[in-house]
């Protein structure tokens, strides 16, 4: 004797097949949503060394530089460095037109302040490293 699904299961899994193949595009299309290539934005909160808020924005994270993490030497200088020059100011995020987003989501950008670069004067302080994760339009070596 063979068992036979009865039909209902055969229909709710099609539509759960269905369901799903709408709800993938979808997502990915959130995930790799297109950004505004120069977004200008007041800084409204400072994560860490390397990745602030900015309104209208959000999450932005300084491409091709890395500070110091939570716990790790240098981190709090590099913490009060961006505090004390950006927060609540108005900087323009240049974003990263090869990789707009990293993987948790945020943007990926150079971002500027009265025509500064930023990111690269993080690296002339001594506050971060290069860190180049191709494909990226920007050359951090060439800030130095």
């Amino acid at each position: 004797m063979t068992w036979k699904a009865p039909e209902h299961w055969k229909r709710s899994l099609i539509a759960y097949m269905v369901a799903l193949s709408l709800s993938v595009p979808w997502y990915l299309a959130q995930r790799n949503e297109r950004v505004r290539p120069s977004v200008s934005g007041r800084v409204i909160e400072v994560v860490d060394g390397d990745t602030i808020e900015v309104s209208g924005l959000g999450t932005v994270r300084f491409v091709g530089v890395n500070t110091p993490e939570k716990g790790q030497p240098g981190y709090q200088e590099a913490l009060d460095f961006v505090s004390k020059n950006y927060l609540g100011k108005v900087v323009l995020v240049d974003i990263d037109d090869e990789s707009p987003r990293d993987t948790y989501g945020r943007i990926l950008g150079v971002v500027y302040f009265n025509g500064t670069n930023v990111n690269a004067q993080l690296l002339r302080c001594g506050l971060a490293e290069i860190l180049f994760l191709p494909p990226s339009e920007f050359d951090p070596s060439s800030w130095e």
